[in-house]
């Protein structure tokens, strides 16, 4: 069963997400990623750079298929596109250099 999202105490309502929003996002970070492997190359002849765009294109589409249908919250949370949680300390990762 899809989650939902609180709005207010006491109060859930269902999580909708257009389906246009969704692969639009998905379409703009393939593009950013493609930026970054064909600028600094110089050209759109790389295969391997090719190859790799398309195995992360059939992943995050069936991912993003996959969420849409079992977990549109956390599709929602995904698609803002912040990779820290509320509360967290930004940082490296390691737990030395965050203290």
């Amino acid at each position: 069963m899809p989650r939902s999202v609180s709005s207010a105490p006491g109060r859930v309502r269902p999580v909708t997400i257009s389906p246009a929003k969704t692969y639009a996002v998905m379409a703009i970070r393939m593009a950013v990623l493609g930026a970054f492997f064909f600028v600094p190359a110089g050209t759109l002849r790389w295969p391997e750079a090719w190859a790799l765009l398309a195995i992360y294109l059939t992943y995050a589409g069936l991912v993003t298929t996959w969420l849409r249908k079992h977990d549109p919250a956390l599709l929602q949370e995904r698609l803002k596109g912040r990779p820290l949680q509320e509360g967290q300390r930004g940082g490296t990762g390691s737990s030395w250099s965050d203290s």
